[in-house]
């Protein structure tokens, strides 16, 4: 995962009010995601 997806993710969750934002990539060998939380909320 790249850190320009990650900074993305967190744009989506400040502009949509959502609390909870899953970035998860399934490109990979094993399924790999990071958890993000909207501390503006």
């Amino acid at each position: 995962m790249l850190k320009i997806d990650e900074q993305q993710t967190v744009n989506y969750l400040k502009a949509t009010n959502y609390e909870l934002g899953l970035l998860v990539n399934f490109g990979e060998c094993s399924l790999k995601y990071k958890r993000f939380i909207n501390s503006v909320h």
